[in-house]
């Protein structure tokens, strides 16, 4: 699948999208929607803070069972 501006879009199997702002993680998936990545197979996790979002990489690290493709985080988050 091609973005609109002709460049390619990785296979991407998971992806987590971590802000403590609902308003900000519900536009991305939305986003993510719309630019077909969704289309393709892809789920999306969510987590709402810093922690909770490392403590989803490193699970999918120790479990062996996947790893993310992509990685969308707010820089400024409290936690």
């Amino acid at each position: 699948m091609k973005l609109a501006a002709g460049k390619c879009i990785p296979s991407l199997k998971r992806i987590l999208i971590i802000d403590d702002e609902p308003f900000n993680v519900i536009g991305m998936q939305l986003l993510l929607n719309n630019l077909g990545i969704k289309g393709l197979g892809s789920s999306v996790d969510r987590a709402y803070n810093g922690l909770e979002g490392f403590n989803k990489v490193k699970h999918s690290f120790m479990e062996g069972k996947h790893i993310y493709g992509l990685i969308i985080t707010d820089i400024s988050m409290p936690v």
